[in-house]
């Protein structure tokens, strides 16, 4: 039979298992999405295969041709002519590095520098995109030795030939189509007078450096977290699949990635190859380990083969290179007018896709309205509560009945001792006397669990939050609060030790203002729920507002401001809810007295 206790206990048990069901859920399978259809074909398929290591292992030094006959700029506005990147093209060898995105810093400070996302000169771990080509020889397939000069440019483009091959001359031309967006033609032209097999490619490339334990501890832009999915990202087999840097250089080897795109995905940036509808195309991606370079690319050698360049017949690739934010309105306009399926998906929406998403684009719409992102979660969190307002009143109403026969349930408990089947049937009888059913407060917080969840992921992951400002000493949302009772939230005059403020283990022993308002609303809202009937249960329920303070303390300033404010709405609808509800016994004595009320007033009437 059910056990005397209540609700409350079993609400943070339930989110607990949900937890763990759905962090297990989220490394072990891929996300759902839509299905797709495969690329086109090529006509003009050359039949002898190509050695894809010779595709992805270009051994040439980056080194070798940069900075020869200087760089070329290139610039990127939004449709109001603002500019929102700059970039440059080394015109020898073609590499496309030092892309600064202006929009976006690196800190708050006000003359920090501002994100850049390609980076080579002077880089510690250069990231550039590069482009290439496989020509025939009498050995088969080599990578040639492109040696570009500029021929043509202007404002927003810039086209690069190489004429220093023997049997082909190739053209690389760049072009702004949009903000963060760069359409990039490759062509090729036979010089030898003879059919010979061609591959053009491109590739974005990206060092990194293993550490002591054979990890990658330090990729730049990418964290250390487990919320954001962050490496290589790319559309295939209908759905979109990652590969955290980790898993790629443990492969061993070249891995192919679908036809449409592939993404170098950070948690806030990322850069990306997007295949041409009018050109077929393949995608793979490898670590080089000689060199330590991740290596992402797009080519025309679909199915792994590539293409018979005619004299006369010149071939053309033609493809798109996104490099910017992951903003999601930005993603799915380039997802509907380029056809790259799925693209919006490069942002870590989670399981619970389906909300995750819409509440992104809530926040952004809400966040540009009000002009303040957290303010947009404050409202985002008013609607939610409106939206599951019936389902909120029944449980808390059945918690306040619950709460109310508490001391007749002690009594029972006293009656029966020891003897169970005796006190649970007891309890069975009470419940239903007084209509209480204990379930009856824990379903409806099933609905609620994926809701959290969306929302948690949207705090974690949405660049609207980063660097974003809320109101007083918060003044960046993406980061954990930077009070701390060490100094008395500021009061007293000494800085926190660096220390204290990495975000480590250490950081727990410095808690700010937001995560002790968080621990106080449970508090709160647990004063006014009932409490376990097991001792030992009811002990850890009373030091779970003290844990979770202390374990929230280094989370998204955003995510406890989420927390606290929800936590608070919780409490004055539970207050309510609590003042107007009855148990039956209740509801009986009070009509009994409107009975006697009304009867006794009908006979003073009738004495008259």
């Amino acid at each position: 039979g059910p056990q005397p206790q209540l609700p409350l206990s079993n609400i943070i048990m339930m989110f607990s298992l949900m937890a763990l069901v759905y962090i297990a859920y989220f490394f072990l399978f891929p996300q759902p999405v839509p299905q797709s259809q495969q690329g086109p074909t090529d006509q003009q398929i050359v039949e002898r295969q190509v050695p894809i290591a010779a595709i992805n292992r270009i051994t040439s030094s980056l080194e070798s041709r940069f900075g020869q006959a200087g760089d070329l700029t290139i610039n990127s506005t939004d449709p109001t002519g603002r500019e929102v990147a700059h970039g440059k093209i080394d015109v020898s060898s073609g590499l496309f590095y030092d892309l600064t995105l202006s929009d976006y810093r690196q800190s708050l400070d006000l003359d920090a520098p501002e994100v850049t996302l390609f980076g080579f000169e002077g880089a510690e771990f250069p990231y550039v995109f590069q482009p290439y080509a496989l020509i025939e020889t009498p050995a088969g397939l080599k990578p040639a030795d492109l040696i570009f000069e500029a021929v043509e440019g202007g404002e927003n483009g810039w086209t690069l030939r190489s004429t220093n091959l023997e049997t082909a001359l190739i053209e690389v031309n760049f072009a702004l189509k949009d903000q963060h967006l760069y359409g990039i033609k490759m062509r090729a032209e036979d010089t030898s007078g003879q059919v010979q097999g061609l591959v053009l490619g491109v590739r974005l490339l990206r060092g990194a450096q293993r550490d002591t334990a054979g990890n990658f501890a330090r990729v730049p832009g990418v964290e250390s977290i487990w919320t954001a999915r962050q490496g290589l990202a790319f559309f295939d087999d209908g759905r979109v699949k990652r590969q955290a840097y980790d898993q790629v250089a443990d492969a061993q080897g070249i891995q192919t990635a679908g036809q449409d795109w592939i993404a170098m995905a950070d948690k806030y940036f990322m850069s990306a190859l997007i295949r041409n509808r009018v050109n077929p195309a393949v995608a793979s991606y490898d670590y080089i380990e000689d060199s330590g370079y991740f290596a992402a690319h797009l080519t025309n050698a679909v199915g792994g083969q590539g293409q018979l360049l005619t004299p006369g017949m010149p071939l053309t690739f033609e493809f798109d290179l996104f490099a910017g934010p992951k903003e999601l309105s930005l993603l799915r306009a380039y997802e509907n007018d380029l056809g790259a399926e799925q693209f919006a998906f490069t942002i870590d929406f989670g399981w619970f896709w389906y909300f995750t998403m819409p509440f992104t684009q809530a926040l952004a719409w809400l966040g540009d309205l009000v002009g303040n992102v957290g303010v947009a979660i404050l409202l985002i969190t008013i609607f939610i509560k409106i939206f599951l307002f019936p389902l909120a009143n029944n449980s808390y109403r059945s918690m306040a009945r619950m709460k109310k026969l508490q001391p007749k349930m002690e009594a029972l408990r006293a009656q029966h001792g020891d003897d169970r089947q005796a006190l649970s049937q007891a309890t069975m009888a009470l419940y239903r006397s007084e209509g209480a059913n204990p379930i009856a407060g824990c379903l409806p917080i099933l609905v609620q669990i994926p809701i959290f969840f969306a929302l948690y992921k949207v705090i974690f992951n949405t660049i609207e939050i980063r660097h974003a400002p809320f109101f007083g000493w918060v003044q960046d949302m993406s980061v954990g609060d930077p009070t701390s009772w060490i100094n008395l939230f500021g009061l007293l005059p000494f800085e926190l030790p660096a220390i204290l403020q990495t975000g480590g283990a250490l950081a727990l022993l410095s808690v700010g203002i937001w995560p002790i308002l968080m621990g106080l609303t449970m508090v709160w809202q647990q004063r006014l729920s009932p409490a376990p009937a097991d001792p030992t249960q009811a002990m850890v329920m009373r030091f779970l507002p003290i844990v979770f303070t202390f374990f929230m303390s280094t989370f998204p300033a955003g995510l406890v401001i989420y927390w606290t404010w929800n936590n608070f709405l919780s409490v004055i609808q539970q207050i309510a809810i609590t003042r107007g509800t009855k148990t039956e016994t209740e509801e009986k004595k009070e009509a009994e007295l409107e009975r006697q009320k009304a009867k006794a007033a009908a006979r003073k009437k009738k004495s008259k």
